[in-house]
C-alpha cells in the first residue's frame, strides 16, 4: 500500500533470480487471505488500493518459505498491529513454523515498547528497516 515500504525491487530481483513470488490475495467474502504466484509485475492489480496477483494462481501455505509480512507497527518482540481484519494473522497460523515471517517497517514504525497482543496474534521473527536488520527481541 502507499504508506509502506515498497516491495517492486524486491520482487524484480526475486523473479529474475527465478524465485516462486507470490501476493497475498484476499477474498474478502470469505475473509481469507490466499498466496497468489506470479510470473511478472504485469500480472498484478489492484484491489481496494492492494496489489493482488492476477490470474490467481494459488500457492498452498506450507510450501512458502518466507513471507514478507505488512504491518503499521511493530515492538521489538516482533509484535505488530495491522490494519485490524486479521487476515495475516490467520494465514500465518496456516503456514509452517520453519517458516520466516519478516516485515519491512520504517525505523519510526518500531516501537520500544511492548505491542498489545491477542492469542490470534502471530509474530515476526525479524524487522528490517532503513538502519537495518534485527532479529525479534532486539
Amino acid at each position: 500500500m502507499d504508506r509502506e515500504v515498497r516491495t517492486d525491487l524486491i520482487l524484480t530481483q526475486a523473479l529474475q533470480d527465478g524465485k516462486i513470488v507470490c501476493l497475498p490475495y484476499v477474498l474478502w467474502r470469505k475473509r481469507q487471505l490466499v498466496a497468489g504466484r506470479i510470473f511478472s509485475l504485469k500480472e498484478i492489480a489492484l484491489d481496494r488500493a492492494v496489489p493482488r496477483p492476477v490470474p490467481l494462481r494459488p500457492v498452498d501455505p506450507q510450501e512458502l518459505d518466507l513471507i514478507i509480512v505488512p504491518g503499521v507497527v511493530f515492538d521489538t518482540a516482533g509484535n505488530r498491529i495491522g490494519l485490524g481484519g486479521g487476515f495475516y494473522d490467520s494465514f500465518l497460523k496456516e503456514v509452517s513454523p520453519e517458516v520466516k515471517k519478516v516485515a519491512l517497517a520504517f525505523r519510526f514504525q518500531v516501537k520500544n515498547f511492548f505491542l498489545p497482543v491477542g492469542t490470534d496474534d502471530v509474530p515476526v521473527d525479524a524487522i528490517v528497516t532503513e538502519d537495518g536488520f534485527f532479529p525479534a527481541c532486539f
